[in-house]
């Protein structure tokens, strides 16, 4: 998920701006420490560093955007300015060492040092966001909920900024840009240039700080998930094997696209099913349930009618899906022939599965007729061929459309959510962890340019002077 990207790659920054002397950290002499790598393993070093850091520019270059409007809209001037600057001071390829990106070995192995090996954590997940979750998120994300791209990209530029200013006493460091910086991290004088990525970063973040945890948790929430797993058959009895037998075909439902025979069958069952689980469900008197599955059961059986004999599909499987319905259909009548009590949980489980189950089959039906996959036959037409001299009659088959089958429009629209999207799932887990980012990007900028370096408070001149007073 894109938030688990966004967590991994906020923690590898966060610690990369912790190591406040990179030069120590890559081995080199620090004051009575004496170097421990040579100058030409430090060059090596800061060659992988400058592959890497391109893999985070050009993230946050793709998320401002996916998350920008491509026509000018009042009030994303500072989206706008960040997507500029992102874009200008966009490392180049043959600029690089070696005039080449981060290859797959140097993303895989683990590196010697603390330093790179923070770098490639934040590399990893930067490509793990552009190539896996991006593309699902740009699909899936709303327009209001775009700002939360554009903080997340402006904070991670100003990250890489602020790095880039403290990087420079490194052999063969390359700074992002002429203008988007302090003149080096241990300066006093840290002009803050209003035309600069510098600035377009902060502004772009203060621009879309104001958001709640639920808002940024939606968006977390998008991206790529891991398909679960199917349940072990054969299905136990009872209402344990129906639970199992409807989690798979929901999964079914995802994985292939069923035909009209396929999908008829399913629709039979899941009528059966329903019924029989308003029944299971009045033993308890869950009668919240009872009202839900039974008009789950009229619906399922209006849907039958106007699917039966008249819709058809070249194309299609389903086979395993309907087996699984058929399955389910099985196990609640004999937990209902037994007289089996449903639990608590196996109520709020049936529940859950009928939603999710609803909601695919409706995207099955407006896939197949949006892609001609299912046709319905209007009248009937004589064959081409003969069979002893005489024509036979068939049917004949065209695409569904509003006038050939108009109440298969309406019986859909009992099937999907009421807001006729998917449900969206708030989930505040990786959150609250934007805010902690952007102070420790704060935090870090302040330090460099007072010349903090270690956590006493003392700058370098104050612990200078204290030393001599020592002596």
């Amino acid at each position: 998920m894109y938030g688990e990207v966004t967590s991994a790659l906020h923690g590898a920054m966060t610690q990369l701006l912790q190591m406040r002397r990179p030069s120590y950290f890559l081995g080199g002499a620090n004051g009575n420490r004496q170097a421990t790598t040579t100058p030409d393993e430090r060059a090596a070093a800061t060659a992988k560093i400058l592959r890497y850091r391109k893999v985070i520019w050009d993230y946050a270059l793709d998320l401002a955007e996916a998350a920008t409007p491509v026509y000018a809209i009042d009030g994303w001037e500072a989206p706008r300015r960040l997507l500029h600057w992102l874009a200008t001071d966009q490392p180049k390829t043959e600029n690089l060492p070696g005039a080449r990106g981060a290859n797959a070995a140097e993303l895989a192995a683990v590196q010697d040092s603390r330093l790179a090996e923070a770098w490639r954590r934040a590399a990893l997940a930067a490509l793990t966001g552009r190539e896996r979750e991006l593309p699902i998120v740009a699909e899936e994300i709303r327009f209001d909920e775009a700002r939360i791209l554009v903080r997340d990209a402006a904070d991670l530029t100003w990250a890489l900024l602020t790095l880039d200013a403290r990087y420079f006493p490194l052999p063969g460091w390359r700074r992002l840009s002429t203008k988007s910086k302090w003149q080096d991290a241990y300066s006093t004088k840290a002009p803050h240039l209003v035309d600069s990525a510098l600035s377009a970063a902060q502004l772009a973040s203060a621009w879309g700080r104001h958001i709640t945890d639920a808002e940024a948790g939606v968006v977390d929430r998008l991206g790529f998930r891991a398909p679960a797993p199917l349940m072990p058959s054969p299905y136990p009895f009872g209402f344990d094997g129906a639970l199992a037998a409807q989690h798979n075909l929901y999964l079914r439902l995802g994985y292939e696209f069923p035909s009209a025979d396929a999908l008829a069958a399913i629709v039979r069952a899941q009528r059966m099913t329903s019924a029989l689980a308003a029944h299971a469900a009045e033993t308890v008197d869950a009668d919240a349930l009872v009202i839900r599955s039974g008009r789950r059961a009229e619906n399922y059986q209006t849907l039958l009618g106007l699917l039966a004999d008249r819709v058809a599909s070249p194309l299609g499987r389903g086979q395993d899906a309907a087996a699984d319905a058929e399955a389910a259909q099985r196990a609640m009548e004999d937990a209902v022939a037994a007289g089996d009590r449903p639990s608590p949980e196996h109520l709020d489980w049936l529940r859950a599965l009928f939603t999710m189950t609803d909601a695919r089959v409706a995207a099955r039906i407006n896939q197949g007729i949006a892609d001609q996959r299912y046709l319905v036959w209007t009248e009937h037409a004589l064959a081409g061929v003969t069979l002893g001299g005489v024509h036979r009659v068939v049917r004949k088959y065209e695409p569904i459309n509003g006038r050939n089958h108009p109440n298969l429009y309406a019986a859909i629209k009992q099937f999907a959510p009421p807001s006729g999207q998917p449900e969206r799932f708030v989930e505040s887990a990786h959150a609250h962890g934007r805010d902690a980012f952007r102070r420790a990007v704060e935090a870090a900028g302040e330090k460099d340019k007072s010349r903090i370096y270690h956590g006493n408070g003392m700058s370098l001149g104050a612990r200078t002077a204290a030393s001599m007073l020592a002596r």
